[in-house]
Formats: C-alpha cells, structure tokens, sequence
C-alpha cells in the first residue's frame, strides 16, 4: 500500500528523476506515522523539499523547500513533548520540523558533506552523523528551538575508535555506534574539537 500511496503520489509533490552527487541515485526512504508519510527530496538541483502526504489518498498536507546537496537521510519522527516532529539529516544542516504543519523547529550545522546515516533518537536526545570527507557526529537535545548550532543543546559525541575529522566510514551507521561507547563533550568546550 504505501509504495503504491508514493509511486502516486511523487508526480502531483514535485519528486522527479533527481540529479544526485556521484550519480548514486536516491536513497532516502519515505517515513511513515499515523496517516502522514514524509518525503525527503535533496539533491543536485534547486528544487529541494520535503513533504507530506496523507496515506490514505496522497494528498499533500504540507511541502517546504530546502537548500541542500544530496543526502541519503530517511526521515526520522519521533514524539516529544506531545508533538510529533520529522527530523532530517543533511549537509548543511539537520532540521526538524513539525509534523503537523511542517514548520521547522530546529536547526543544526556541522555535518559533513553527501550525508547518509539517518537519525536515530532516545526519549530526549536525536542522534546524527556523517562521515564523508571528515566526521561529524552530535547528540542534540529535543524540545529545543531555533538554531542550535554550537549551542549547550547539542553535544559533540567522541566515539572510540573514531576521532572527529578520521577514521569515521562513509556509511556510519548511528545503530551500532551510539551506546555505551560514547563521551559526551558540550559543543564550544575543547573537548569538543
């Protein structure tokens, strides 16, 4: 059924053969909760976005353009606060948004370039990394707003054996590498560097 909602979909949403870097093609997956699927649509062109969809019949509920490369970030939802929100990791940034009216939350820079690993969360904290051209992986704390970045709502993680800026594969993968292996380190402190 939901590929099916999607193949529909696309067309009347804008989603079109995409010009992605090193012609990897798309890889993001649409995101599902409740009666809302989310479209994550980045790559090489002017006509970023992310939408969402009604599942029942493919009606689009909201759409905001985005200016990033291409990322191969499923969208993450989770539920914080009682209130649902969409987070996508990016290049230049990883936003949230409202689930609900599409309207971004929150922000956050740092993140290296073609981004693949999708968020993961816990009950208060989201999970992002990236690992092309460098390392990059923060914990950022929910129930914020605005433009996070280098603020005490995110966290520079310190993953052994991975040091920021080396040894981080391109495909990182949050699943296996948040845990008990993790140091916590504010963004700004040196530690964080």
């Amino acid at each position: 059924m939901l590929p099916e909602l999607v193949r529909k979909a696309v067309p009347s949403s804008g989603c079109q053969v995409s010009s992605t870097a090193w012609a990897s093609g798309e890889g993001a997956s649409p995101a599902l909760y409740g009666n809302t699927v989310v479209v994550n649509w980045d790559d090489e062109t002017d006509n970023d976005f992310i939408v969402a969809l009604d599942k029942r019949d493919g009606k689009q509920l909201w759409k905001n353009p985005r200016d990033e490369d291409t990322t191969w970030s499923t969208p993450l939802i989770v539920e914080h606060g009682g209130k649902a929100q969409v987070i996508v990791n990016a290049t230049s940034k990883v936003r949230s948004y409202d689930l609900a009216t599409g309207r971004e939350l929150w922000s956050c820079a740092g993140q290296t370039v073609n981004v693949i690993p999708s968020p993961v969360a816990d009950a208060e904290t989201v999970y992002v990394m990236s690992g092309f051209r460098g390392s990059a992986v923060f914990a950022i704390a929910l129930g914020r707003t605005g433009d996070l970045t280098g603020t005490q709502a995110t966290a520079y993680l310190a993953l052994v054996p991975f040091e920021r800026g080396t040894n981080n594969p391109q495909n990182t993968d949050p699943t296996s590498t948040v845990g008990p292996r993790c140091a916590w380190a504010p963004s700004g402190s040196s530690a964080s560097r």
